[in-house]
């Protein structure tokens, strides 16, 4: 097993791209529709949280905030609509560690998980389905 992800996403369509680029390396991949509902993780054992901010941006802040004061504190990456400049930078300015604009790129997702985990190179083991 290659880390959990915990992915906070409302739109199956979305939620269904990411798991469908993770899971090619392994991941285990836990999925939550809203940032309330992921809340019963913040005390396990999760290496990445990935969270779409059109879910609901100001829990998705509130959820960051309160990982952030516990000893375990994954990065969270942040999905967001290709022209939310501002929820961007919000979202970093909270303490994202990455933000991605959707719709989601595939191989750019992939770099970024990898280097959350340490899979260095990942992006260049990934190959997209229509590539395969």
């Amino acid at each position: 097993m290659n880390g959990t992800v915990l992915l906070i996403e409302a739109d199956q369509h979305d939620g269904k791209t990411v798991a469908e680029a993770l899971g090619h390396e392994g991941f285990r991949l836990v999925v939550c529709a809203q940032p309330l509902d992921a809340l019963r993780f913040v005390d396990a054992s999760v290496d990445l949280v990935i969270c779409d901010l059109a879910t609901n941006r100001n829990r998705a802040f509130e959820l960051l905030r309160l990982w952030r004061q516990r000893s375990k504190n994954p990065p969270f990456l942040f999905l967001v609509d290709g022209g939310d400049v501002q929820s961007a930078v919000d979202a970093m300015k909270v303490g994202a560690s990455d933000c991605l604009t959707k719709p989601i790129e595939s191989a750019r997702l992939h770099q970024s998980v990898g280097q959350f985990l340490g899979k260095t190179n990942a992006a260049e083991r990934f190959r997209p389905a229509e590539a395969a």
